[in-house]
């Protein structure tokens, strides 16, 4: 039976139940077979005209899918072996300007592979390889620094947080009027990605139907992330706002305790497109006005096509900006660590 048979006759709690268990005992390093091979070539099943679709998909929605984004990455740290892993890749003693770099470097590789024909040999296959290298050599380092490895677990909750809150959150992400075939191919997009990247058929979310995906996803979210994040931990809560700092550069309309909230909000069940009153952590008149900004974008003015296409194309000539003139970033990051933490931002304990 292959894996894609088994995850077809296994119920979505048993689906988590198996990546929470198993996967969290399985790398996904070079000390896995399907690490190693599967970046040789695309899976059987890849249909390129899907494939584009979802390429497509993102690109119709840069914005709105950058900002979840984001917030995925303020969800993924608070899991405690996600959170490790960090830890090994940056460093105790990184600056919000070096966390700024590491996020950049990951949104420049998924612009690079949204815009990809991903035939092998080309530059965007290379980067897959250059990706995969990455992880391998953060695994190992975070083995030698006393944490586990890189594990299965974590790359589909890192695949998760940059596609889950598209996928089960849509309007409320600021994803709106999107065709079933778009997210059909938007799923298909993440499977050979997740695939690509080593992660194993049986544990890939994207690896089942659309409508068991979902249900998956909602599982993780109520029974991973959420509890995570509502143990509101100081070392937790000083990451949200370095994410939320080291993020400004590349959205510069981002405020921290406004995401972090956002960002719980999303965490729990859904009730239309309505967002509970945010309860995540206490905000100033500052933040709540950037929060129902928020709101008001994701919510509201994505509806519109022109206002979704003027906001794509102002985000996409900021990220050109931040991309070619290095200088700007660097300056608002410094500014940052300087106004909101000690000399070192220490994301990984409390100042």
């Amino acid at each position: 039976m292959n894996d894609l048979q088994e995850n077809l006759d296994i119920s979505p709690q048993e689906f988590v139940d198996q990546l929470l268990n198993e996967g969290s005992r399985i790398p996904c390093d070079n000390t896995n077979e399907s690490f190693n091979q599967q970046g040789d070539a695309v899976p059987p099943y890849f249909d390129k005209r899907l494939f584009r679709i979802g390429q497509k998909l993102y690109q119709k929605h840069m914005y709105a899918m950058d900002v979840m984004h984001c917030f995925g990455v303020m969800l993924l740290y608070s899991i405690k072996s996600a959170f490790d892993v960090a830890m090994a890749a940056t460093g105790p003693d990184a600056t919000v300007y070096d966390i700024y770099i590491r996020q950049m470097n990951t949104n420049k590789n998924l612009q690079l592979f949204y815009d990809a024909d991903f035939e092998p040999g080309s530059r965007e296959w290379k980067a897959i390889t250059k990706t995969k290298l990455r992880h391998n050599a953060v695994s190992k380092g975070s083995i030698k620094q006393g944490f586990n490895a890189l594990t299965q677990k974590e790359m589909v909750l890192g695949q998760w947080f940059i596609a889950g809150f598209v996928i089960v959150r849509g309007e409320i992400a600021g994803i709106h009027n999107v065709s079933e075939e778009e997210w059909r191919g938007f799923h298909h997009y993440w499977r050979v990605i997740g695939y690509l990247m080593g992660i194993d058929e049986r544990y890939n979310v994207c690896s089942v139907p659309l409508d068991t995906t979902r249900k998956i996803s909602e599982i993780i979210l109520a029974k991973v992330f959420n509890p995570a994040m509502a143990e509101r931990t100081p070392e937790y809560l000083m990451v949200t706002k370095i994410v939320g700092y080291c993020w400004a550069p590349i959205l510069p309309d981002l405020e921290p305790k406004s995401a972090a909230n956002y960002t719980f909000n999303l965490t729990k069940p859904k009730n239309g497109s309505k967002l509970p009153r945010p309860d995540f952590m206490e905000m100033n008149w500052f933040s709540w006005i950037y929060y129902y900004y928020f709101m008001f974008v994701l919510l509201y003015l994505l509806k519109f096509d022109f206002f979704r296409v003027a906001r794509n194309f102002l985000h996409r000539a900021n990220f050109y900006m931040i991309k070619n003139f290095t200088t700007v970033p660097r300056i608002q990051c410094e500014i940052s660590q300087y106004l909101h933490f000690n000399k070192n931002a220490k994301p990984y304990g409390v100042d």
